[in-house]
């Protein structure tokens, strides 16, 4: 039989179906993001994330390290994530 399918942490943000699930997936993954000392050097990653800005975490990254920075890019690709699905789930509830 084979190995399920690990979904990134990204795609499972995309899927959130509600802020309050969207906000337990971030929760979820800052603990284990917590544990890179790297990203704790990017100066405002961790009130943003406290904040939940996840615009300015991002920021934070893009500034320490560059937008295309390789070590990091699941980072970013996930803050995306969740960035755009926050959007998306504010959108329908305002119509």
């Amino acid at each position: 039989m084979p190995k399920p399918l690990a979904l990134s942490w990204a795609v499972k943000m995309s899927r959130a179906d509600s802020m309050v699930a969207l906000d337990s997936l971030m929760d979820d993954w800052y603990v284990l993001m917590e544990a890179d000392r790297g990203l704790h050097a990017a100066v405002g990653f961790d009130s943003s994330m406290e904040h939940r800005d996840w615009d300015g975490a991002k920021g934070s990254i893009e500034r320490t390290y560059g937008r295309s920075s390789r070590d990091h890019q699941g980072t970013l690709d996930t803050l995306a994530a969740a960035i755009q699905c926050k959007r998306m789930l504010r959108s329908s509830a305002v119509r």
